[in-house]
């Protein structure tokens, strides 16, 4: 967490930790390049980018993170706004959450540092990419 609490920084804001947008686990694949894992390891790789259920790095799933992001994302309550600065995996499993997107999805969204999203709260609490 300490490259969002820098960048919060960077832009003047003050960080509170949230648990939730914690990166996820990796397990034993931390640190490492896709390019990496697909030429040491290419059958767990192609395991975990087909099946959203698969953690053969022994880390969270992508089911897990989508899990956790959505129990964030749908206890927003409240007018305002907020700015939730996070790593990549986190903000795919929170777009595809709000969005209503197939869990597998997230493998297609480009993500890239740095990148800004605004989601939007419209009646009957659905969420809309702005």
């Amino acid at each position: 967490m300490r490259c969002a609490i820098e960048t919060a920084e960077t832009l003047g804001l003050s960080a509170t930790i949230e648990p939730a947008l914690a990166d996820m686990d990796y397990g034993r694949w931390r640190g490492m390049r896709l390019s990496d894992l697909a030429e040491h390891d290419p059958v767990s790789l192609h395991a975990w980018l087909s099946d959203p259920a698969s953690a053969p790095h022994g880390g969270d799933t992508l089911h897990e993170l989508q899990s956790r992001m959505g129990r964030w994302i749908d206890s927003l309550t409240g007018e305002g706004s907020l700015i939730a600065i996070t790593h990549a995996s986190v903000i795919r499993a929170a777009l595809i959450h709000a969005l209503g997107f197939d869990v597998k999805a997230a493998f297609e969204l480009q993500i890239n540092p740095m990148a800004r999203f605004m989601l939007v709260k419209v009646r009957n609490r659905r969420w809309k990419l702005a």
